[in-house]
C-alpha cells in the first residue's frame, strides 16, 4: 500500500484547478456569444410581433364604419409607442376613404432594427422588420 504525501495531493489539486481555469477561459466567450445571440433574436421576434400587432389593429380600426387614415395611424402609433418602437413607417393602401365593398385594406409597418434592438441588430445585420396585414372591406 502506497501512501501519497500531502505535497503530491496539493500538486494534483492545483493542476485540476488550473485545468478548470483554462476550460473557463476557452468556453466563456462562446457562452457570452450564445447569450447575446439569444437576446438579439428574442428582441427581433418581439419587434416583428409588435409590428404585426400594430398593423392588425390599425387595419381593424380602418374597416369600421367611422374608419379613416388618421384613426388607422393613431391606433398603430399607440401600440408602437407603448412598446417603445422608434423610426417606424406606416403605409396604408388604398386610402380608407377610397374603400369600396370587397376592397382589401393593407396596412404595412416597417421598423429599423438598429434603433429598436438592444444590441443594434448585430446578429441580423441591421435592416428593417416589415409586417403587412390585409383585410377585406365589407362596406
Amino acid at each position: 500500500m502506497q501512501h501519497r504525501s500531502s505535497n503530491n495531493l496539493k500538486g494534483n489539486r492545483c493542476r485540476r484547478r488550473g485545468a478548470a481555469v483554462v476550460e473557463l477561459a476557452i468556453m466563456s466567450p462562446i457562452i457570452v456569444l450564445i447569450v447575446m445571440a439569444t437576446i438579439d433574436l428574442c428582441s427581433m421576434y418581439y419587434l416583428r410581433q409588435t409590428c404585426k400587432l400594430a398593423a392588425y389593429e390599425g387595419c381593424r380600426v380602418g374597416l369600421t364604419s367611422k374608419g379613416s387614415n388618421l384613426l388607422v395611424e393613431n391606433q398603430a402609433k399607440r401600440i408602437l409607442h407603448s412598446r417603445r418602437i422608434d423610426g417606424y413607417t406606416i403605409t396604408i393602401v388604398p386610402s380608407v376613404s377610397d374603400l369600396t365593398d370587397n376592397d382589401m385594406l393593407r396596412v404595412n409597418i416597417s421598423a429599423p432594427t438598429n434603433k429598436n434592438l438592444p444590441l443594434s441588430g448585430w446578429l441580423c445585420g441591421g435592416g428593417n422588420i416589415t409586417s403587412e396585414v390585409a383585410m377585406q372591406s365589407e362596406r
